[in-house]
């Protein structure tokens, strides 16, 4: 099977499973809060489109089914607005429950992707685990950790005195900080000593830290393991002008030895501008091959590009272990366990809020959003590295979904919350027609948003 359809497997199969999970668990928050309160129930569908499998459930009250299109899903609850209703069953239509009832059911949706997010955080952090010292592998010309005085060796222990558990919570706690503000600091055990590094960044180096990976903002990546450093695929640039192809191998740059990917990437960032030797191994035979650099702007930095990426498939890369000096195995109680998973879930839900109001302002690029395409290969990435980092994704889009849906637009669950709110103050419901007119103005902000994000995924992805 060739690379391609080997990964589209991957991520569709990714995509599938997660999209299923979270818009069940999305779903029959509402339907399990809706039955509790005394609402009829006369549908719970997962997926759009042609229905593969139904069936009649909850005492025959409630049919369940499978759609075709495995992008969202619904709860259809009784209503005397869509229809007549047998008189028995008027007590149990949506319009007759109470305000205060119907907005519980509207946000049991919501509620119960922050529950499984919970859940899932959890588990990770109850089940053994190993994490690995934070310690500094490269660090990058003119950068805001090389401005900082932070040196190669560098163990990381802190963030703004707080503790850093494993390189995902310095991840999330960087950018929890810097996207409120320009400074940080980090604390820093080098040698036997322990000392503080302030980080203060420009405005363009505090945008691009939340466009891609906190760490490569600031200029620095931690220690890799040796792996084979293999081209996956030929862009414009240099490398393409220079005869490389998918599958060379490098072996060296300019005679200096290459043994992993991030000591690549590091050489040729600072090359930009001149050309450099590479050493490189195809099919056999080694050979040497002038490339020349050209300098982008990432950011506030202007960094050395050839064209190429590289193959992180594990069963290419062949990435060897971590010393064991290194690693450290961890596992809370249930207890801690659950604090852990509450902890993360609300930093990981305070992130997205930030996130979403800086992108409204405008301070944050909207190209972080990411669509069908970008949630499909996040999935299928993350289900290839094993099954905690894919619950780690799936708690990662539990907590999105969850505060999108909550975001006032009429064809969302905030948006009806919106609704119900107003019911309650003026002491009767919105005209018919203003909901209809509110209806329509969601549908197209959705249409409008599904289009801007498809336009990322197919820029960012091909």
């Amino acid at each position: 099977m060739s690379e391609l359809g080997s990964n589209l497997l991957w991520w569709i199969g990714g995509f599938v499973v997660a999209v299923g999970m979270l818009v069940a668990v999305h779903e029959f928050g509402h339907f399990w809060v809706a039955r509790r309160l005394g609402f009829k129930v006369e549908r719970f569908k997962i997926g759009f489109g042609k229905t593969l499998w139904s069936r009649k459930l909850a005492n025959g009250q409630t049919e369940f089914a499978i759609g075709a299109i495995p992008l969202g899903g619904y709860v259809k609850m009784l209503d005397e607005r869509e229809g007549p209703v047998a008189p028995e069953d008027l007590p149990h239509s949506f319009t007759r429950r109470p305000v205060w009832q119907r907005i519980l059911v509207l946000l049991a949706g919501p509620g119960f992707n922050i529950l499984f997010a919970i859940l899932v955080y959890s588990l990770i952090s109850g089940l053994p685990s190993e994490t690995r010292r934070l310690i500094v592998g490269a660090v990058a010309v003119d950068s805001p950790a090389d401005r900082a005085g932070l040196e190669v060796n560098d163990e990381l222990v802190s963030l703004n005195s707080n503790p850093i558990r494993d390189g995902a919570d310095l991840q999330l706690g960087l950018v929890d900080t810097l996207i409120d503000t320009s400074e940080a600091t980090l604390g820093v055990r080098r040698g036997s000593t322990t000392r503080a590094i302030d980080l203060k960044l420009t405005d363009a180096e505090q945008r691009a830290l939340t466009e891609g990976s906190p760490l490569e903002a600031l200029g620095c990546d931690l220690w890799m393991p040796d792996s084979r450093v293999v081209i996956f695929e030929v862009q414009q640039g240099g490398a393409r002008a220079a005869g490389m192809k998918p599958g060379d191998r490098v072996l060296a740059i300019d005679g200096n030895s290459i043994r992993n990917l991030e000591a690549a990437r590091q050489y040729i960032e600072r090359r930009g501008g001149s050309t450099v030797t590479f050493r490189i191994e195809r099919a056999g035979q080694q050979l040497d091959v002038p490339v020349a650099v050209r300098v982008d702007t990432v950011g506030a930095r202007r960094v050395g590009r050839i064209g190429v990426l590289f193959d992180t498939r594990p069963e290419v890369a062949q990435r060897g272990e971590f010393p064991a000096a290194m690693r450290e195995m961890h596992r809370l109680g249930p207890i801690d366990a659950l604090g852990a998973g509450v902890a993360t879930t609300y930093q990981m839900s305070k992130v997205t809020v930030k996130f979403l109001g800086k992108m409204l302002g405008g301070t944050v690029s909207a190209r972080n959003l990411g669509g069908p395409v970008t949630i499909a290969k996040a999935a299928g990435d993350s289900a290839r590295l094993g099954i905690l980092a894919f619950l780690a994704f799936l708690g990662y889009v539990s907590v999105s979904l969850a505060i999108l849906n909550l975001l006032p637009v009429p064809v969302l669950d905030g948006g009806q919350i919106v609704y119900q709110l107003a019911e309650a103050v003026r002491g009767r419901p919105l005209s018919e027609r203003a909901q209809i007119i509110g209806q329509q103005i969601g549908l197209a902000m959705i249409v409008v948003l599904l289009s801007f994000v498809l336009v990322n995924d197919f820029t960012r992805n091909f």
